[in-house]
């Protein structure tokens, strides 16, 4: 049997993973023979809900390679900033090449130290943007497109957004959908660390080996974690934020499987 999880990762590990795939993922988004658009109709949806909502100020979790801040300060004439948050320096790096830097500004940090922000020598105090928040709630929308199951701590995570959305602001997150990927796991696995085998439930939480369409061998797997569906709304609840709006008819060309789920909250 072919074993698709892993132990827990550590930070570094989750970062070097990213930094290796950075340039491939940015040609494949970017400039590749398809793109999230043509895969499926979440992109489209979400520039729709995005063009609507007409943000002012955001914050762009996991921005990976600006994707969304390049589409946003060409399409969308009220965004004044734009903040990108990325662990990886190469696809920040790709992101400043992808962007006009008149009104995007990218910062390289885990998203779960959002919460920290104000904390002194925790690398946020150092950008302009986060020094003047100060911890005020700034962002009239927050968006984290198709990052957070790859976050570490996602209660870290949604406490750091409910810090700095403003009242009334939009918090948009698209995942891939929880249940979906776990019916092409492995129903049984074998831990690194004990010769003992352990039946999986769709409600625990778990990292994967995931990767891209296409992505070539010689390339590593990323790191996904598996969270059933209820944990994440949980935590948005628990945050003070309003479940407003969800999404699951995304679908791959000849599949029948929700790949994407879309969800649209308010604070």
């Amino acid at each position: 049997m072919t074993n698709n999880l892993i132990l827990e990762p550590n930070l570094l590990t989750i970062e070097e993973r990213w930094d290796a795939v950075a340039t491939f993922y940015n040609d494949l988004i970017h400039q590749g023979e398809f793109s999230d658009r043509e895969l499926t109709g979440l992109t489209e949806f979400l520039y729709e809900r995005l063009f609507s909502l007409s943000p002012q100020r955001v914050l762009d979790i996991g921005c990976g390679s600006g994707l969304l801040a390049s589409w946003m300060v060409k399409n969308i004439k009220t965004v004044s900033v734009i903040v990108g948050l990325d662990i990886s320096a190469k696809m920040l790096d790709l992101a400043k090449k992808n962007t006009q830097l008149i009104k995007v500004s990218y910062i390289k940090s885990c998203a779960e130290r959002l919460g920290e922000a104000v904390a002194e020598k925790d690398g946020f105090t150092a950008n302009p943007i986060f020094s003047q928040l100060s911890g005020n709630r700034s962002f009239d929308l927050v968006i984290a497109h198709l990052s957070l199951m790859d976050m570490y701590d996602l209660s870290a995570v949604i406490r750091g957004v409910s810090r700095y959305i403003s009242p009334g602001g939009t918090f948009i997150a698209t995942i891939t959908n929880p249940f979906c990927g776990f019916l092409k796991t492995e129903q049984y696995y074998e831990t690194l660390l004990e010769s003992e085998t352990k039946h999986i439930q769709y409600s625990s939480e778990f990292w994967k080996k995931g990767n891209f369409c296409k992505l070539g061998e010689s390339l590593p797997f990323i790191l996904v974690k598996h969270r059933p569906l209820s944990r994440y709304i949980q935590e948005l609840e628990k945050n003070g934020f309003r479940l407003t709006r969800f999404a699951d008819h995304f679908i791959y060309p000849s599949q029948f499987e929700s790949i994407y789920l879309y969800m649209e909250a308010e604070f």
